[in-house]
């Protein structure tokens, strides 16, 4: 059975890391890589993940081959007066698509109060689904922060991990890139923990 994390806007978002890194389904770790490599586009636009990039840190839910899953634990945030449009987004790891495909992209305003910033759920869930947005095509504005969300179609049991989130997006007519050492970890349900 999968079992949710839920980041509430209640809690506060200063929390939002402390949360993240205490929660029995998510794991903070520090043996992966200290940045993120084999970037396709420039990384020296607007628009960053919160937190620091010196730390790897893993968001995980149990799941089995035929469940569909969702990961919303990433913000970003464009810091330039410029605007940002949206144009993909990608969880990097060692994972066939035969094994888990990401099946949609999502972005939504954590602190709109309509449902916080979800770490890891089965998806549907809640009423997230009915105040998500597409990702592609979402402009950010100045000063704007995102919670960005993957759902996940689980195609086989097993343990599979995706270290890097990305997002690639333009601004003023240059597309650009940017990482972040926090990933996503589907294990089976019958493992009390998973093996990377």
């Amino acid at each position: 059975m999968t079992r949710p994390t839920h980041l509430s806007r209640a809690r506060g978002f200063a929390l939002a890391a402390l949360l993240i890194t205490t929660s029995p389904l998510m794991t903070a770790c520090n043996d992966g890589p200290s940045r993120p490599d084999a970037k396709e586009y420039p990384d020296n636009g607007g628009v960053i993940f919160d937190g620091d990039p010196r730390i790897t840190q893993m968001s995980g839910i149990h799941a089995d081959a035929g469940q569909r899953v969702a990961f919303g634990a990433t913000l970003v945030t464009n810091t330039t007066a410029d605007v940002a449009t949206l144009k993909n987004a990608t969880l990097s790891g060692d994972v066939s698509t035969d094994d888990a495909e990401i099946v949609n992209m999502f972005v939504h305003d954590p602190q709109d109060g309509q449902g916080g910033q979800l770490g890891a759920a089965p998806w549907p869930y809640q009423d997230f689904p009915t105040i998500v947005e597409p990702l592609a095509g979402h402009t950010l504005e100045k000063g704007e922060k995102l919670a960005v969300l993957f759902v996940i179609d689980v195609k086989k049991t097993g343990a599979w991990t995706w270290p890097i989130t990305r997002v690639v997006y333009e601004q003023d007519g240059t597309t650009f890139e940017t990482s972040v050492t926090f990933g996503f970890q589907v294990c089976p349900t019958a493992t009390e923990t998973c093996e990377r």
